[in-house]
């Protein structure tokens, strides 16, 4: 879901490239990175890099479902404005 917020506000700005999906990713890595440092300083609670590639590949799952949403949008939108 972070993924998905994040997406909408870049695309807000008017930034409509691949920057708009790979940017998400990348934000939801390092939040996710600070996250689990961050857990290293709380008792009874630890860090792992395995918890970051869980968050990080959610994100990523995220950004290619809105992808292929938007190819299926875009398929759909060309199909009507052609007429077939």
């Amino acid at each position: 879901i972070m993924a998905m917020l994040w997406f909408f506000t870049i695309m807000s700005y008017g930034i409509k490239s691949k920057a708009a999906f790979i940017a998400p990713v990348l934000i939801v890595f390092l939040y996710a990175c600070t996250d689990e440092i961050h857990q290293l300083f709380v008792a009874d609670r630890s860090g792992k890099f395995t918890d970051v590639l869980f968050d990080t590949s959610g994100a990523l799952i995220m950004m290619l479902m809105i992808f292929a949403v938007e190819v299926v949008i875009r398929k759909c939108r060309h199909t009507k404005l052609s007429g077939s």
